[in-house]
């Protein structure tokens, strides 16, 4: 009897340990664990367009405060790409400095297919730093028109943190309605920021598409955030929604222009506000076309702010370029990034 009052105790104090090491939520730095889990399978390729524009205006309506600092680092923007010119016409070169900016990855799973191994995450993290230093292969593809725009941005990313966090739902972090970013939220089953004056924080989780908030957002919510099938090279994206989605983190609309509302239709009247980004439409999301017209001259369908397909996108413009990197400067709103 005294053997079978002892097991009964034992038993309950290893059912009360797996109980605890099952719960809802968990975190843990990749430095501490060899996380070995493979990358998306290929086949899982999102047909869903960039939210930022959806994101963005409603933020600004709830938001007074956001909508009075966007405007504000716009035009910041303006003003120090006005300079540039304005220094360029006297002669004057403008001496840019290399930048890197450390990187967080917040992984939210569910299943384990969709907890990336750090390799993945790397190859990921390098995708953007060639796209931003002109070093991709796509980059030989450009129109012979459109060579002498191609700018070099001149930054670097670095991996320095990837915090894992299981859910325990097949939770849903709807990017294309208003959920007051719950995916940021450690209250909300999310992952909160991590110093992001100086790390640009990248959530990554069970949505569709995937968006950013433009200079001049909350500190708690800025960042830029993928879903699992946007993340990594493994997919026809080939990595490129997350230069997209830096692009807008830095401050640049897409090359149609800022929609209005979600409802408005892009059309030949808007623009981008960057003078050597022709006026397009835009491409239809997802196509590889290289040569097409829609405002009456050839679009720029290879701009990483345009909607082509993944391994059809290859450059940033020069203005492009001088425009995220006024965010770098004093006064700009990622100017401690740079230090």
């Amino acid at each position: 009897m005294k053997k079978n009052v002892l097991i009964i105790p034992f038993c309950l104090i290893i059912l009360l340990f797996f109980s605890a090491c099952s719960e809802e939520t968990f975190q843990e730095d990749v430095s501490t664990e060899n996380v070995s889990i493979n990358n998306v399978q290929a086949d899982e390729v999102s047909d869903t367009k960039c939210s930022t524009t959806i994101k963005s205006n409603k933020l600004k309506e709830v938001n007074p405060e956001y909508l009075r600092m966007s405007q504000l680092m716009e035009n910041h923007a303006k003003s120090y790409v006005e300079n540039l010119n304005r220094r360029a016409s006297l002669g004057q070169k403008n001496v840019e400095n290399a930048i890197e900016i450390p990187v967080v990855v917040h992984n939210l799973w569910f299943q384990q297919r969709h907890k990336f191994s750090r390799r993945a995450i790397e190859d990921q993290i390098n995708v953007l730093t060639l796209d931003f230093n002109l070093q991709n292969p796509e980059v030989n593809n450009v129109p012979r028109e459109f060579q002498h725009l191609k700018g070099n941005v001149n930054i670097r990313f670095r991996l320095a943190q990837v915090i894992y966090k299981k859910v325990n739902t097949r939770k849903q972090w709807r990017a294309f309605y208003w959920d007051g970013d719950l995916m940021k939220r450690p209250a909300s089953g999310g992952s909160a920021t991590v110093d992001p004056y100086r790390n640009l924080n990248i959530w990554v989780g069970n949505q569709d598409g995937g968006y950013a908030y433009f200079p001049g957002v909350s500190r708690d919510i800025d960042g830029i955030v993928l879903g699992h099938r946007e993340f990594g090279v493994n997919n026809k994206n080939v990595g490129r929604v997350a230069t997209h989605e830096v692009g807008h983190y830095l401050g640049l609309h897409h090359v149609w222009g800022p929609e209005r509302s979600s409802n408005k239709k892009k059309s030949c009247d808007q623009d981008d506000g960057i003078s050597d980004t022709p006026l397009t439409i835009g491409t239809p999301f997802d196509q590889c076309v290289l040569s097409r017209s829609t405002c009456g001259s050839k679009d720029m369908t290879m701009n990483f702010m345009d909607y082509t397909r993944g391994d059809c996108v290859s450059i940033f413009t020069l203005e492009q370029k001088s425009r995220m990197r006024s965010h770098f400067v004093p006064g700009g709103f990622r100017s401690q990034m740079a230090n």
